[in-house]
């Protein structure tokens, strides 16, 4: 299963870790069950090359133009609780 982690400038740095962790663990889990399940194949994608978290880390990602569709795509929280700073 392919997901897609697109960043965006401002990101959590906790949430993104999170989301790496834990389909990092499910893959190993998996692999130590005699049942035969999907591995996740987990890129971190954005519009740019790289972006910045809210504590400043630059995060390097894979462009989105040209890669084959993702199963699911999922989105990090941005800065805060709430997206009201981003959205007015």
């Amino acid at each position: 299963m392919t997901i897609y982690l697109l960043t965006l400038d401002g990101l959590f740095d906790t949430r993104l870790a999170t989301l790496l962790d834990a389909s990092a663990a499910a893959n190993e889990l998996a692999e130590s069950t005699s049942m035969a399940t999907p591995q996740f194949t987990v890129m971190i994608v954005g519009v740019r090359r790289h972006v910045k978290t809210v504590q400043g880390l630059t995060v390097p990602v894979a462009r989105r133009k040209g890669l084959a569709r993702p199963d699911i795509v999922i989105v990090p929280a941005l800065e805060g609780q709430s997206g009201r700073k981003r959205c007015g």
